[in-house]
Parts: C-alpha cells; structure tokens; sequence
C-alpha cells in the first residue's frame, strides 16, 4: 500500500501511512519503556522494521 501511494502519488494513501508509521512508533517507544516487554523478540523485530521503513521511505523520497 506504501509503495502503490507513492507510485500514484495518492495524498490520502501518503497520510494514512505517516498515520500507521506514527503509531506504530510510539507502540515500539511504550514496549521499550516497560521493563516486561523491552527485551521481547517482538519488539525488537518491530523496531527492525521500522528502521528498514525509514530507510526505504527517505529512498523513495530521494527520488521526488
């Protein structure tokens, strides 16, 4: 759905993804701060994701 908003250059699909990548961050944050879940191999593959995310959007943002 990210790479299909951005392929289109759909604003609506653009905004509801910052809406889920915003979410999704501040998840990883409230697991991280709580000593039962910090070292889950959830939230550590969470947080992987979201790195590979990060670097894949500022990628195709290179190419605006």
């Amino acid at each position: 759905m990210t790479r299909l908003g951005w392929v289109i250059k759909d604003e609506g699909l653009a905004l509801q993804r910052n809406q889920y990548y915003g979410h999704a961050l501040q998840a990883v944050q409230k697991a991280l701060y709580n000593e039962r879940s910090m070292r889950d191999d959830q939230v550590f593959a969470a947080g992987y994701v979201l790195s590979v995310y990060e670097v894949r959007h500022c990628l195709e943002n290179q190419h605006d």
